[in-house]
């Protein structure tokens, strides 16, 4: 009673896609918006789905580009290992037509 909750960054299910790490979301589709902008849709651990951006900021680091065409999403994640050379690494989630994935079985 009376007690403010503390934020120990820990806890993240349910507190909105910025406060998402990378690994709990996922990629469902990419569209690019009638003003040109490739926006991601995935789905947080929170079973919402969110469009995202280059540049939109997650827990643990940043989505730098939506290529359509491609279907890759890449994320910067921030690593805070100091034996690290760069405090970052580079993820590319890509997706694949769904005619893509019938051939590769």
């Amino acid at each position: 009673e009376g007690k403010i909750p503390v934020d120990d960054g820990k806890d993240t299910k349910g507190v909105g896609i910025n406060r998402m790490r990378i690994q709990e979301i996922i990629v469902m589709g990419m569209v690019t918006f009638p003003d040109g902008t490739p926006r991601a849709i995935v789905m947080g651990n929170d079973a919402r789905g969110y469009w995202l951006k280059a540049g939109d900021q997650l827990g643990d680091g940043i989505l730098m580009s939506v290529d359509v065409k491609s279907g890759e999403v890449i994320f910067r994640q921030d690593i805070a290992d100091p034996l690290q050379i760069k405090p970052y690494r580079e993820i590319v989630r890509q997706l694949y037509p769904v005619e893509e994935e019938r051939r590769k079985k």
